[in-house]
């Protein structure tokens, strides 16, 4: 086995920085867990390796491999430790990984991403309540003083306000009337923005997809003022309603349906009326949504996304929580022509799919801009 990274630490004689930590042992201690990857997580992002022995300079010396029953169940544990005792939940930031070279040692690697969510602190006991956040500097972890968390509230404060302000910017572009110049423009329209890095002068490698295009408008009824003359159209439908994906060069994507609608009933019928179908909804929001996010992955943009959902033209139409097979009567319906569903984190996971528990709280949201308690999907 070549390139393995706990061999290549040692052969290169790889040491310990900002960056990178090497541990003998598995971790026994909550605390020690928690303090190496919010400090990575805090900072720059970084690798822990385990099963590397190093120097008093911290450089690698030997790959002794780790001594565990267990593999799963030994991932497992480091991940509940960082949903239960980190504030905010730092797992979303982290991927945890082995292998084992031709000797048979077993090594797990720790890659941390920088987050934007931070500052990360430990929710554990401690008499040193200040030194609940950690900071990475060279080869320790060291808590951070004031006004560097307030320099990290900032920092995560400004990614949230550059979302923000980008997705306003997009609803604002997008046409209140339809491509065809009558009615009120119906869609749902998904924004989904990395949260790592978003506004850096670091360009999104749209050129990896073998479908992506340079846009140019089809015809003259659409709206040119729409696409973003930065951006490439992914996937665009040929009839009128004009339905696209496009990806922008900050990393961010724009989902556009501009057919969200069905029909309960037979025309003439006193049942006979528009509906939106829940389960459609559902199946959209989760297959599209981890496509793209998958993709943007594959072009470095982190594990963390803010999904931001608009309906347009839904006033007084109802949610039917079934597709194909009516029940009878329907979901509520909005007051309001167009609802806007405030940001929700999605994270991903190492195979890029998106956690079903963030999907199912954006479907909560969903669910109550139409006035219901639950999602019964």
């Amino acid at each position: 086995m070549d390139n393995l990274v706990a061999q290549s630490a040692v052969e290169n004689k790889l040491s310990e920085s900002n960056i990178l930590d090497f541990k003998r042992d598995p971790y026994t201690d909550n605390k020690d867990w928690l303090k190496d990857v919010t400090a990575f997580a805090n900072t720059s992002g970084g690798r822990i390796i385990m099963g590397v022995d190093e120097d008093e300079s911290g450089f690698a010396t030997e790959a002794i491999g780790l001594k565990i029953d267990n593999l799963d169940k030994e991932i497992h544990k480091l991940f509940s430790w960082l949903r239960e005792h980190s504030e905010p939940d730092v797992s979303g930031s982290v991927r945890i990984w082995s292998e084992q070279d031709n000797h048979g040692r077993l090594f797990l690697i720790a890659d941390i991403e920088e987050s934007s969510l931070g500052p990360h602190r430990l929710k554990v006991q401690s008499s040193k309540a200040n030194r609940h956040v950690y900071l990475r500097k060279g080869r320790d972890c060291v808590p951070a003083t004031m006004s560097e968390i307030g320099e990290l509230f900032e920092g995560s404060t400004r990614t949230m306000s550059k979302i923000f302000e980008f997705v306003r910017q997009r609803r604002e572009a997008i046409p209140e009337r339809s491509a065809m110049g009558y009615g009120i423009f119906q869609y749902m329209c998904i924004h989904v923005c990395p949260r790592q890095g978003f506004g850096s002068r670091r360009l999104v490698d749209v050129a990896l997809s073998v479908d992506t295009k340079t846009f140019a408008p089809e015809n003259a009824n659409w709206s040119q003022v729409l696409p973003n003359p930065l951006g490439a159209i992914v996937q665009s439908a040929e009839r009128d309603d004009k339905s696209y994906h496009q990806l922008f060069y900050n990393g961010c994507a724009e989902l556009l349906y501009a057919r969200i609608k069905g029909k309960v009933g037979e025309q003439g019928d006193s049942d006979h009326r528009s509906v939106i179908p829940g389960a459609w909804l559902k199946k959209y929001i989760r297959e599209n949504t981890t496509q793209i996010i998958r993709f943007m992955r594959s072009a470095d943009s982190g594990s963390q996304f803010s999904v931001d959902i608009t309906f347009s033209g839904v006033h007084q139409t109802p949610l039917y929580w079934r597709a194909g097979s009516w029940p009878e009567g329907s979901r509520s319906s909005p007051l309001s022509d167009v609802i806007e569903i405030p940001s929700v984190l999605v994270r991903t996971q190492d195979d890029g799919s998106c956690f079903d528990v963030d999907i199912d709280n954006l479907m909560q949201l969903i669910w109550r801009a139409w006035g219901e308690k639950e999602c019964p999907l």
